[in-house]
């Protein structure tokens, strides 16, 4: 038995080789104002001085919950378990910071960030990041798209809800307001547009922990290294859990259905990302 936690930012989730699949059942995209608000102030929160030099600091994205096996090269695809709507709010926040590079001529900058969205598998061939089960062709042509389709309308409350967090980014990354509200943060600290739409790019950490349970059954609960990943999570020091299958994380799906929705839930709102 053996489960993977990582720490790790939304940046590291997407320059993996991963394509991230949100299941049919999972619900649709939900962010309003509120949550993109919230995200917006933990990401400010994140810049710190250093050396005289603003810089982000080590930022998690909250519990991201995926099935597949992590040593498998092979096959790219996780199904989303637990993070979906992060996922594609960092989808759009991306695609934003792509077009405002561009905006400013740095197509290679814009190039690189979009890479964070649109990836290439061993053969070169193009797919993107994060895809559903259910059809939405509007988040794949009005955000996903390097050249984006600006006449695509929104047609559903979902839709008009992923609309209205690119335009939230949009506003925010706008170079009077960004720069505006960074330097009545950090008065005295000169910074240039584009080093600015970088600092929102470069949110970074690597770090991770194996947690073996080897000799234990599947069907109990106290194995100590599933424990102790518990209580990671719970302290909040674990922003990523990555298991084979669900059947790696325990045998009764009852009590694995009881866990994701009670630990999980519980350490996302703890750091509210």
């Amino acid at each position: 038995m053996e489960f993977k936690a990582h720490p790790r930012t939304i940046r590291d989730a997407l320059t993996l080789p991963r394509r991230y699949v949100i299941p049919r059942f999972q619900r649709e995209y939900s962010w309003e104002a509120e949550e993109l608000e919230e995200l917006w102030d933990d990401l400010l929160d994140s810049i710190k001085i250093e050396n005289n030099m603003l810089v982000a600091s080590e930022y998690f994205i909250g519990s991201l919950v995926l099935v597949g096996d992590d040593d498998d090269t092979r096959n790219i695809d996780r199904q989303v378990v637990d993070g979906q709507q992060r996922l594609m709010t960092f989808t759009v926040a991306f695609s934003v910071l792509s077009q405002l590079f561009k905006k400013i001529e740095e197509e290679k900058l814009s190039e690189i960030v979009h890479n964070y969205i649109i990836g290439e598998d061993e053969n070169g061939k193009a797919y993107t990041k994060v895809v559903s089960e259910t059809p939405k062709p509007f988040f794949q042509y009005r955000i996903q798209r390097k050249d984006i389709d600006f006449t695509q309308l929104p047609k559903t409350k979902e839709e008009e809800r992923i609309l209205a967090a690119y335009v939230f980014f949009e506003n925010k990354l706008e170079q009077k307001n960004i720069l505006k509200e960074l330097a009545a943060r950090f008065p005295g600290q000169e910074l240039s547009y584009g080093d600015a739409l970088k600092l929102f790019r470069d949110h970074g950490i690597t770090n991770y922990k194996i947690y073996k349970d080897d000799g234990y059954s599947g069907t109990n609960f106290k194995r100590p290294g599933f424990q102790e990943m518990l209580a990671g999570i719970e302290a909040g020091i674990i922003g990523t859990v990555i298991v084979k299958d669900m059947s790696r994380f325990g045998r009764n799906y009852l009590e694995v259905g009881l866990y994701t929705e009670l630990h999980l839930t519980r350490a996302q709102t703890a750091y509210r990302i």
